[in-house]
Order: C-alpha cells, then structure tokens, then sequence
C-alpha cells in the first residue's frame, strides 16, 4: 500500500464495521480534492478581484492592502496545492461536482461592474470562507501528519487581520 493510501485510510473517521471499503476511500479522498480546488478556484477569482480593485485604487487607501492580499492569496494557494500533493491529491480544476464537469479553465468573474464597496464586500465574504477552509483542514492534521509544518492557526489568524482591515 502507497503512502497516499495508507494517508487516506487514517483519513476515515470512524470505523464502525473494520477497515472501510476502497470504494469508501476513493469518495473520501475525492470529497478532499474537490473541497480543497474548489478554495483553489474561489482563489482565482479572489486575485482577479484584487488586481482589479488595485487598478482601481492606484493611489487609494487601499493600495497598499490591497496589494499585500495578493501576495498571500498566492501564498495560500501555493500552500493549497502543496497540502494536495502530499496527500496524493491531484491539483486540478476539473473535478466534476454534482456529477457534472467542470470546464478545464473556470469561467473570467465578469468584475468590470460592480463598485468598489460590493467588491470588498465580496472579498471580505472570500476571506471569511478561507479562515473557514484553514479551521477545517486544521482539524485534518492527525489524519494527513505531512501537513504538521502548516501553521493552520497562524493562517486563521491572517484571514481575521485581513478581515478586520477591509471591514474598515
């Protein structure tokens, strides 16, 4: 047995009936990797958000946060992607959800629209979900323990600073 499938099997929960199924695990395993590129996803948009708010406030107060926000949404995923991989997850944006698949490049967030306020509200609704994501796959580290060296914590800790400037 793999690394990855030893990894997944420690991922089941609660083991009523003796070792859960293959079949069990595959599902687990792609309930995982869709939750995780689906934050992967939401990120992207995130970033298009960000770089269009900061096109729009060049010299705004904003800049600045804007600009540093960027920057850990990259981080994030980055770290996103390596959780993936080391628990023998793919890293992809084609992970079909509601028995439907996805494009093979998720659709432009038509942005050109909406006012700046909406925009932060937006983005503040997107670090909301990614303090969430951070709580959730924290509670996964003694399940993936290659995932230990992620500060889930400090990550969560970010996502409330970063909520509480653009709130202001």
């Amino acid at each position: 047995m793999s690394n990855p499938d030893l990894v997944r099997e420690s991922f089941y929960f609660s083991k009523p009936s003796g070792t859960p199924s293959a079949m069990r695990l595959a599902a687990m395993a792609l309930e995982l990797q869709r939750y995780i590129n689906d934050h992967l996803n939401g990120s992207l948009r995130a970033l298009d958000l960000t770089h269009d708010l900061m096109e729009r406030q060049k010299c705004g107060a904003h800049h600045q946060f804007l600009a540093d926000l960027a920057h850990d949404i990259s981080r994030d995923r980055e770290a996103l992607k390596g959780l993936l991989s080391k628990a023998g997850l793919d890293d992809c944006c084609t992970v079909p959800t509601a028995g439907q698949p996805l494009p093979s490049k998720p659709k432009e967030m038509d942005i050109s629209g909406i006012g700046v306020t909406a925009a932060l509200e937006t983005l503040a609704l997107c670090i909301r979900g990614k303090r969430l994501l951070w709580v959730a796959l924290g509670a996964l580290v003694p399940w993936f323990p290659e995932w230990h060296p992620l500060d889930f914590r400090m990550l969560e800790l970010d996502a409330i600073r970063q909520n509480e400037i653009i709130g202001k």
